[in-house]
């Protein structure tokens, strides 16, 4: 599921984490503060990866369910709050959102941000 949430409210909050899919994509949090991207992290059960917001603008996480049976075996985020990628596996395959040849180019690419894995 993707969701703009236009500034990540308790109420929006709660919504997501009610949600029953594996993937939750939330666009423009306007979270830029890593207190606040903490503080869901640590109330959501399962892995997160986030790219926060430039000022008040921007601000993208995937949330992922910890019953989902795959594995994200790296991620991407750049430095404007924009994008975040990650590289699932499931079932012997890999895949990744991160398909646009615009985005593959260096300067333009998002930087790696677990340093490790196919994507760096």
């Amino acid at each position: 599921m993707s969701i703009n949430t236009q500034g990540l409210s308790a109420r929006k909050e709660n919504l997501i984490f009610d949600l029953p899919f594996d993937f939750c994509f939330v666009q423009e949090t306007f979270l830029s503060e890593q207190k606040a991207l903490k503080g869901i992290a640590s109330r959501w059960k399962g892995q997160n990866f986030w790219s926060p917001a430039i000022g008040k603008q921007g601000g993208v996480g995937i949330l992922v369910r910890d019953q989902f049976d795959g594995n994200i075996s790296s991620w991407l985020k750049d430095s404007s709050g924009r994008i975040v990628s990650v590289l699932v596996e499931l079932f012997g395959f890999a895949t990744s959102p991160l398909k646009d040849p615009a985005l593959r180019s260096s300067a333009r690419r998002p930087r790696c941000a677990c340093r490790h894995g196919p994507l760096c």
